[in-house]
């Protein structure tokens, strides 16, 4: 046998304007105890948080990192590191003593030329507007040697001399023989020189500004004599007699 609901059960027992209200007020207490359990709900709610220990630090500096957004309207910012200077900027070299001046080579003094055939001192002093005495000096032509075809020549870009320093010679020695000063010797740098190096017997010093110790008549003859073949050459005529 089936049981009728209380509502059809009262609307059947009273009357129907009585069990309509009986309904009305049955939903409003089902209403006030839906919203009283809410109530009862949000209470404990917040008594079981208030009653949560605090979040540890390493938790809360975790919860503190943002991530980053993803909108395209984001703009990244990179700042470059400074750069560590470089070593050299840091130890700058400083001089010990003051730059040597560095000596000028025998070969920017002189120009060289090969004997032809035909040709003598005084033409080919005059090609190259040469100094004859000095081109004579510098070639070791004042004993009166003969030129010879295919002789290589020295030809001094200076006007002077140059010395061959023999056996027991000293730079006082030099400088008095062609009238110069000491300090003038030693301070072309070809020289090499300097207070504390002594003279090396053989060894060539380019006296600039010297007279070549050559007679006139050695001189004249040397100028105008013309190249021979090395063949011709006799042995009477390899010095000036």
């Amino acid at each position: 046998m089936a049981i009728p609901s209380p509502d059809v059960a009262l609307s059947s027992a009273v009357s129907p304007d009585f069990a309509a209200r009986a309904r009305v007020a049955l939903r409003v207490v089902r209403s006030r105890w839906l919203v009283h359990s809410l109530v009862t709900l949000l209470a404990l709610a917040v008594v079981v948080l208030d009653n949560m220990p605090p979040p540890s630090p390493r938790f809360a500096a975790a919860s503190a990192v943002v991530a980053p957004r993803n909108d395209a309207s984001q703009t990244l910012t990179f700042v470059a590191a400074p750069r560590a200077p470089a070593v050299a900027a840091l130890i700058a070299p400083v001089p010990l003593a003051p730059a040597l001046q560095t000596p000028r080579p025998l070969n920017d003094l002189f120009l060289y030329h090969r004997v032809a055939a035909g040709e003598t001192l005084t033409s080919i002093a005059a090609y190259y507007a040469a100094d004859l005495a000095t081109l004579v000096s510098v070639n070791r032509l004042e004993n009166g040697d003969v030129l010879m075809v295919d002789q290589d020549l020295r030809i001094p870009r200076f006007r002077g001399a140059s010395h061959v320093v023999a056996v027991d010679e000293q730079l006082v020695d030099i400088a008095q023989r062609f009238d110069l000063s000491i300090d003038l010797i030693r301070s072309l740098p070809a020289n090499r020189l300097s207070v504390e190096r002594p003279l090396l017997v053989g060894e060539e010093l380019i006296l600039p500004g010297a007279t070549p110790s050559l007679g006139a008549e050695t001189l004249a003859a040397l100028a105008e004599r013309t190249a021979q073949p090395a063949g011709l050459v006799r042995e009477n005529e390899t010095n000036l007699r």
